[in-house]
């Protein structure tokens, strides 16, 4: 009798565990999959405002640009680390800064984007658990 009641706790103690762990294993697949779409949005996002270099952006286009990019961040400060917050809030200022400059300021401004879109990229991929890599843009 003492040895039935022993596999019976040991039976609901092995459901119990087994399930926490399936559970943990789902919301940490989920939430990495939240990440990949937000993450993937944002560069999609910021590869459209970095081809400022050969396109003149319009108000009404910065103003979508502004809203989707606030949006994203919204989600990025809920599921991302500390890290790719900041690194998004900094991809947002420069965008903003691109659209701001003059003519002759334009192209170091571009250059800031570009350079913080790609320390981005490498916070996502390391956040993702994808390998880093060298990245360059062509000039």
């Amino acid at each position: 009798m003492e040895t039935a009641i022993i596999a019976a706790l040991a039976a609901v103690l092995g459901v119990v565990i087994g399930s926490l762990l399936t559970e943990r294993r789902e919301h940490r697949t989920w939430l990495r999959d939240q990440k990949m779409q937000v993450y993937s949005e944002l560069i999609g996002l910021s590869e459209y405002a970095d081809n400022i270099r050969s396109d003149v952006w319009d108000v009404d286009r910065f103003r979508e640009y502004q809203q989707r990019h606030n949006d994203l961040l919204a989600r990025i400060s809920l599921i991302g680390s500390q890290e790719m917050v900041l690194a998004a809030g900094d991809l947002h200022r420069l965008g903003g800064e691109v659209y701001a400059k003059k003519e002759e300021d334009l192209k170091k401004a571009v250059n800031a984007f570009t350079t913080q879109l790609l320390k981005t990229i490498q916070i996502a991929r390391k956040e993702l658990g994808l390998p880093t890599h060298r990245m360059h843009f062509d000039e």
